[in-house]
């Protein structure tokens, strides 16, 4: 049977080398209390004895794990879909500080049962934890945050704290104020469906945005006293069947000339039925949209409110580790704009 071969400690590690157990820990870290021929001698013979640090045994010392956790949700639509470019903002601001990056998915189904606990707060592994719920949030999930006293952000997600958000409404208002300037005065607003609710609140599946974004294009409409155009109507829905409903609205004669569309998946069908019945984009209308990349549509690219999920991320890393030094206290609500990227689908207005 094959032996295991015993890892060697940093004690043995620091006789081996004749320093100190003190200069050898300075020089793992990379500290400048030693010189860079000590850091570099010390690295270089830790690496060929195999040595590695026990970050168990480093916790049990600072009551730091050197650990961060991403926390999802199991369920797609309540955790937001960012794609490699938040994880990696995160993950290189939190690598130039030294601290890790774990994922945990919670089962949501479970979260109501008050003897679950989940593992990440069972047990001490984590020194805080970016929670990536923007909808539906389990009521014992905020329990269990505040009961643990473990540091957490929200991402995407609109809280009174301790949370870094989009700054949707603004966004709303510079859609606007684009198309303002473009010359167009007949601007509608596209969205999944009419019927918002009059408030936002996190534990249902509305996102804070679908308020926040309609609110920003319906303020600028009204600080120049021009009427809002919210597309739909009342009480109707986009999915019910999407093409339909924009076609009909395509057709009318008295349509705006301009649109601000909740999502590229809404743009998708705008577009398509333009085109299908003769209309030019953005001749005969002009589309903006709120996307992370002006991406391609119909052979054109979007004029689009983006937001930079990279920078999000790294901004959001940071905000987590400073909330870890300075021992939990309570950080307010963080928001971030949206930069403008104008793409070929608004122009000016036709005379």
């Amino acid at each position: 049977m094959a032996t295991r071969t015993r890892k060697i400690t940093q004690r043995e590690l620091a006789n081996r080398l004749g320093l100190s157990q003190m200069t050898v820990s300075y020089a793992l870290r990379g500290s400048e209390m030693v010189s860079r021929q000590t850091r570099e001698h010390v690295q270089k013979e830790a690496a060929r004895l195999g040595y590695r640090p026990n970050s168990s045994a480093q916790a049990m010392r600072n009551g730091r794990f050197g650990c961060v956790a991403i926390v999802d949700s199991t369920e797609v639509d309540r955790s937001s879909y960012f794609g490699g470019d938040l994880i990696g903002g995160v993950h290189d601001a939190l690598l130039s500080r030294d601290t890790h990056l774990t994922i945990a998915r919670l089962p949501d189904t479970e979260l109501t049962d008050e003897n679950f606990m989940p593992k990440i707060l069972r047990q001490l592994m984590v020194d805080g934890m970016l929670i990536n719920y923007f909808a539906q949030i389990p009521s014992r999930l905020v329990e269990l945050v505040e009961q643990y006293n473990l540091p957490a952000i929200w991402l995407n997600s609109k809280q009174a704290r301790d949370c870094i958000y989009p700054d949707d409404y603004q966004a709303g208002r510079q859609a606007v104020q684009h198309l303002m300037e473009l010359g167009h005065r007949k601007i509608g607003y596209l969205d999944h469906m009419s019927d918002r609710p009059d408030h936002f609140d996190p534990t249902t599946n509305v996102h804070y945005s679908v308020l926040d974004r309609f609110s920003g294009y319906c303020d600028a409409m009204r600080d120049t006293a021009l009427p809002v155009h919210d597309f739909l109507g009342s009480h109707m829905r986009m999915w019910d069947d999407p093409l339909a409903v924009v076609t009909r609205w395509i057709k009318q004669p008295d349509r705006p000339t301009a649109l601000v569309c909740h999502d590229k998946r809404v743009v998708t069908q705008i577009i398509h039925a333009a085109l299908a019945h003769g209309l030019s984009v953005p001749g005969d209308l002009s589309v903006i949209t709120f996307e992370d990349i002006n991406k391609c549509e119909m052979g054109m690219t979007m004029t689009t409110m983006r937001q930079c999920w990279e920078s999000f991320g790294r901004k959001a890393a940071g905000v987590l580790m400073d909330k870890i030094k300075d021992n939990n206290q309570s950080m307010p609500a963080m928001t971030l704009p949206y930069t403008l990227e104008v793409g070929q689908t608004t122009c000016a207005v036709k005379p």
